[in-house]
Parts: C-alpha cells; sequence; structure tokens
C-alpha cells in the first residue's frame, strides 16, 4: 500500500532478467508459504459469478484460486 500511496508503479517486464530472478529467488527463500496457505482459497470455474459480486461487495478476503 505504500508504493500505492506515493504512485510508485513497478512495471516486471522492464526490468533486467538477473533483477528478477534475483527477486524469485528472495521470494522463494522469504516467503512464509504457511501464511499464504492461511490466506488462500480454491474455488471452482461455476463459482465465479457468485464470487465476483462477493470480491466487489468487499465480502471476500486473501485470494482465491480457481482450478479450472
Amino acid at each position: 500500500m505504500p508504493f500505492i500511496l506515493r504512485d510508485v508503479t513497478v512495471n516486471s517486464v522492464e526490468m533486467p532478467r538477473e533483477k528478477r530472478e534475483k527477486a524469485w529467488v528472495r521470494l522463494a527463500r522469504d516467503l512464509d508459504f504457511a501464511k499464504l496457505d492461511v490466506m488462500t482459497s480454491h474455488a471452482r470455474l461455476d463459482d465465479v459469478p457468485r464470487l465476483a459480486t462477493e470480491i466487489v461487495g468487499g465480502r471476500v478476503r486473501g485470494r482465491v484460486v480457481v482450478d479450472l
């Protein structure tokens, strides 16, 4: 959120490959996967219309992985 408030944009596509690889290595090392699991839920493709309404209504927290 601090980046949004300061109008900072980062376009990873324009970053050199070496910097992107370093970022992925650090993310893999530093990310607490247990915390990621807690804030992630799964849904079926058929659930997407209902989920869209819930997301817009502010009733969904975290991330939803849609299983195709």
